[in-house]
């Protein structure tokens, strides 16, 4: 159909009129009606209302339903359902490395169930790399599960007995400070003075952020107590807070120690001390001048005390039950001045001799160069807690304050406080006050045990000087100690001794002097 203009003779507009194209079929008419049906029918056209549930209850629906609705597994069942899932957790860790989280949170969950699982993967290289990368990962976000885990995780890689408490941010760091140090040291099968590695929360310390922690010798267990500040700070840190208070840990604030981490060198010490414990280290050679030249008071120093008075030239004029009066006063922690001038003026008025008359000036003077209540009240631990507010200790003093008490070259303190008692065995410590000379640390001097832990925990974060007398001597009778055998130790000094005739043979041999061959010391 096609259309044309025409003009209409009345208006003058153009129309458009329908013109039929030759190829047009003719228009098909077009019923208005299809029946003779009411007007009311034409209206409205009528319908069924749909049922509630149309969308779930129709046939469409029911066929499709029976199709079955496909669910993603999870990585923990997918685990469970393989046949080797070790095998399996070793191979995604070595596939997908980047993806540790997702894995160690799946394996963490398993071990949950069952935690023989760590175990196996600690079987071999592969199986030890994915649970130390999952070991590296936790932090402070850490699931109290993974967490979990974390400690099965070290119990399993280092072969200790039992390792609990500890969270993500700690485990992370333990592993790093273990891995440093032979395996043999921690494994509770080498060192059976070490069964349990344990986190405690409950003293004050660790409430206020710091921490007191502790090895067990009956319990074979190191308990670590730390709070956030032992965590994320350095000695440097620390001693900012403590010096002014009298209570410095470090030798100087310039010392190697101030870099390094509180919570690491908090673990290696208490592990010191149950290395030490299992090889007798202190027991046997804690008296040698290269261990500080320790010694165990059964009584308070009363005898080091008479000893400086019998050199003191007051022998001759003194009355030895006046000196033991006043030296027993001066350790039960009493002034002395006075009970010194009431007996003196007693005993004198009885000596008709003026040669033979106790000179009281001198007297005084003796007991308060070897004390006036200073060495003994500064040594004295106010109980069996360290307290910021309590008395400094003798191992908190400089080499000078030190030197002012020392008693014919020996300090004397009061270690520890055992309650009920004030002289008992291991309250009273001395030492030689000239081996503070290669002192890694102010707390090294509070006892035997303290000492060796302190060079032990300085020489596995390599602070220890090399210079140090012992350090030789650490390196091959504690780091290379095959499985911590007592009887593969040398006497410190006699081994010392050897290596320097040894030493010297071989200066002499560059001079071509003929010498006689020692027989080897290793």
């Amino acid at each position: 159909m096609v259309y044309q203009r025409v003009s209409k003779p009345s208006s003058g507009n153009s129309q458009i009129h329908k013109k039929d194209s030759p190829s047009t079929a003719p228009a098909m008419p077009v019923p208005t009606q299809l029946d003779s049906a009411s007007p009311q029918e034409q209206e409205m056209p009528s319908y069924t209302p749909l049922a509630a549930d149309w969308v779930t209850n129709n046939n469409l629906i029911k066929n499709l339903s029976g199709v079955g609705v496909i669910q993603r597994k999870s990585l923990k069942e997918k685990l469970q359902e393989h046949p080797n899932q070790v095998q399996e957790i070793k191979k995604r860790f070595k596939d997908n490395p980047n993806k540790i989280l997702k894995l160690r949170d799946a394996v963490a969950k398993i071990a949950n169930q069952n935690p023989q699982i760590v175990k196996d993967l600690a079987q071999d290289d592969d199986g030890k790399a994915a649970l130390r990368a999952m070991l590296k990962s936790m932090s402070s976000s850490t699931s109290k599960e993974a967490e979990k885990f974390g400690c099965l995780a070290i119990q399993a890689i280092f072969g200790i007995q039992k390792v609990e408490g500890f969270g993500g941010t700690a485990l992370a760091r333990l592993y790093s400070v273990l891995e440093t140090i032979p395996a043999k040291h921690i494994n509770s099968l080498d060192n059976t003075s070490l069964q349990s590695m344990v986190r405690d929360k409950s003293t004050w310390l660790t409430r206020r952020g710091l921490g007191e922690s502790t090895h067990s010798p009956s319990a074979k267990k190191v308990t670590i107590a730390y709070g956030k500040a032992i965590l994320g700070h350095t000695h440097g840190d620390s001693d900012k807070v403590l010096r002014p208070l009298g209570m410095p840990f470090m030798s100087s604030p310039q010392s190697k120690l101030a870099q390094a981490n509180l919570f690491d060198q908090t673990v290696l010490h208490e592990i010191g001390h149950a290395v030490d414990h299992k090889l007798g280290i202190m027991n046997e050679f804690g008296s040698q001048s290269l261990f500080g030249g320790w010694q165990e008071h059964d009584i308070a120093p009363q005898n080091a005390i008479l000893e400086a008075y019998e050199n003191s030239g007051l022998k001759d004029t003194c009355n030895d039950d006046l000196i033991k009066e006043c030296v027993n006063a001066i350790v039960e922690g009493k002034q002395i001045k006075k009970i010194i001038e009431e007996k003196v003026d007693e005993l004198n008025s009885d000596n008709s001799d003026p040669q033979k008359r106790i000179n009281k000036k001198q007297l005084i003077a003796l007991i308060a160069k070897y004390n006036a209540n200073r060495a003994i009240k500064a040594a004295r631990i106010g109980g069996d807690k360290f307290s910021l507010q309590g008395a400094q200790g003798a191992w908190q003093m400089s080499d000078k304050a030190l030197g002012e008490v020392a008693l014919n070259g020996r300090v004397f303190h009061k270690a520890y406080a055992i309650a009920g008692s004030s002289s008992k065995a291991g309250n009273w410590m001395s030492y030689e006050l000239a081996a503070r000379e290669h002192k890694v640390s102010m707390y090294q001097w509070r006892s035997p045990g303290e000492w060796f832990a302190e060079i032990y925990s300085h020489y596995f974060l390599n602070i220890l000087p090399k210079s140090h007398p012992i350090y030789d001597w650490i390196k091959k009778f504690i780091d290379q100690n095959d499985h911590l055998n007592p009887d593969a130790i040398k006497n410190p000094t006699e081994w010392e001794n050897q290596k320097k005739e040894a030493e010297e043979n071989i200066k002499d041999k560059e001079k071509g002097e003929n010498i006689v061959e020692l027989p080897d010391n290793e």
